[in-house]
């Protein structure tokens, strides 16, 4: 079973301000997203933490392949019309947020996009 539902990426309207980004309603299937939060590995704290720092089990680790696999790459350089194909792509897992989290900002400029997964049912 897929973790993602890539046609709703595809079918989600790209907006344009005041960047380019777009809202993807129910973008993990339902049925997998109660055992993947059940899967979610547990974080040591505030911030960012690489995955592979982190000791995932086997739900989690289907969606990092998923993240990181051909099918959400493509559809992701279709819909912002991005050659990803010789970037590496980065996953990084946060557990809790802080006060100064969630405040819109600009990444690095070797960052080409950002991808937000919530996994709030």
């Amino acid at each position: 079973m897929t973790l993602l539902d890539l046609d709703r990426l595809r079918a989600a309207p790209l907006c344009r301000d005041p960047f380019d980004f777009v809202v993807v309603e129910d973008f993990v299937d339902r049925d997998e997203l109660t055992l993947l939060v059940g899967d979610f590995p547990a974080v040591p704290g505030h911030g960012s933490f690489p995955v592979e720092s982190l000791a995932c089990g086997p739900v989690f680790s289907r969606l990092v392949a998923a993240l990181t696999g051909p099918g959400l790459r493509c559809a992701v350089e279709e819909k912002f019309d991005i050659d990803l194909g010789s970037r590496p792509t980065m996953v990084t897992v946060r557990g809790k947020s802080d006060g100064k989290d969630g405040r819109i900002h600009t990444d690095s400029e070797s960052k080409l996009i950002t991808l937000l997964l919530y996994l709030n049912p």
